[in-house]
């Protein structure tokens, strides 16, 4: 059976765990996910929903693997790295977030992170990254690297005209590491969808803006659809989910020139980055709606053919 192993929990809303139960909808063989809420553990300090856990008893679920790949660095994707190397058994990981840019604000120097990070990824047969421009960048990880492309549900996305009208839209955590700050000082008719460790403290300090909470399903897509134009803040996601899912809804995105909204932008057809946001913004909504098409069929092929 192909393992996945997540520090996620199931129920968690973001990026990783989307992308993946999207490819487990689509394999042509079972996938077993060993994750956070398998084992004992505790409270993330300052998020609710995510949990650090102790994975006493990790080689029950991955002696029987015929595929371990492991997509997160924490407590237990390092277990399950100590296992494979103790059991002589290959496995392949995933880089999904550049976790030492944000830990530095934890005060924790970026050198000691990525020598970690290094460690975790190097020994992988494989190590999945979201984009041609985070393979550069990661040249230090010294892994193996393979580009994997993401992709929508079109069935959901896809299937209204778009609409446009209703301003502009975040979609995602809220949460500092996300800069959801410099949307919310954006001018303009704002809606966030999301929730996080900041939304309190943010709703009294922005006043105007419509939070919305977590939405999911046809809520998600007419949110999209309703949009402008979906702004992406983050400096340090690696990719950006999300954008795909507004574009498909034919809203175009707007972000910075970092990696993420440079490689899924088409600047000037689906978007704008910019080293300015608000010029972001503003190029992006000269743009009317728009038009975009990925599906995740590509994405579990590539995940499929590092496994074997």
């Amino acid at each position: 059976m192909l393992t996945i192993v997540t520090d996620n929990l199931p129920e968690q809303i973001n990026g990783v765990v989307r992308t993946y139960a999207e490819i487990a909808k689509i394999a042509d063989e079972d996938i077993r996910f060993v994750h956070a809420g398998l084992f004992r553990g505790v409270q993330a300090p300052g998020y609710s929903d995510i949990k650090l856990c102790m994975p006493w008893g990790i080689g029950e679920y991955l002696s029987q693997a015929r595929h371990i790949h492991i997509a997160t660095e924490g407590p237990l994707g390092f277990a399950a790295v100590l296992w494979c190397i103790k059991n002589g058994r290959k496995y392949t990981s995933a880089y999904h977030t550049k976790f030492p840019e944000a830990l530095v604000a934890w005060g924790i120097p970026i050198r000691l992170s990525r020598a970690y990070f290094s460690w975790f990824h190097r020994g992988a047969v494989t190590t999945l990254v979201t984009t041609e421009s985070m393979r550069k960048e990661l040249s230090w990880l010294g892994a193996n690297m393979l580009v994997w492309a993401r992709g929508v549900n079109g069935e959901l996305f896809r299937r209204k005209e778009p609409e446009g009208g209703g301003g502009l839209l975040y979609v995602g955590r809220v949460s500092r590491e996300k800069g959801i700050e410099d949307f919310l000082r954006l001018e303009g008719r704002k809606t966030v969808v999301g929730d996080g460790p900041l939304k309190e403290e943010l709703q009294a300090k922005y006043a105007g803006v419509e939070w919305t909470g977590w939405l999911g399903g046809d809520k998600l897509a007419d949110a999209y659809r309703a949009a402008d134009v979906l702004v992406f803040p983050s400096r340090w996601d690696t990719f950006g989910l999300v954008m795909l899912e507004a574009i498909a809804c034919g809203t175009p995105v707007a972000g910075y020139d970092v990696p993420g909204p440079i490689d899924v932008i088409e600047q000037g057809v689906t978007g704008w980055y910019d080293p300015g946001l608000g010029v972001a913004v503003e190029k992006a909504l000269s743009l009317g709606r728009v038009k975009g098409g990925y599906s995740w069929d590509e994405s579990w092929a590539i995940f499929k053919s590092i496994t074997r």
